[in-house]
C-alpha cells in the first residue's frame, strides 16, 4: 500500500511540474511557427 501512495504523489509531482512548466511557457509567448518560417527563407 505504501508503494501505491509513493507512485500516485510521484505521479501528482511530475504533473504539477509539468503544469507550471507549461504555464512558463506560454507565458513568453514564443510562436515556434514564426522562427522556423524565418529559417526557412
Amino acid at each position: 500500500m505504501l508503494v501505491v501512495l509513493a507512485v500516485t504523489v510521484m505521479a501528482v509531482e511530475m504533473a504539477i511540474g509539468f503544469a507550471v512548466v507549461t504555464a512558463l511557457f506560454r507565458s513568453r509567448e514564443v510562436d515556434m511557427t514564426d522562427m522556423a518560417a524565418e529559417l526557412k527563407e
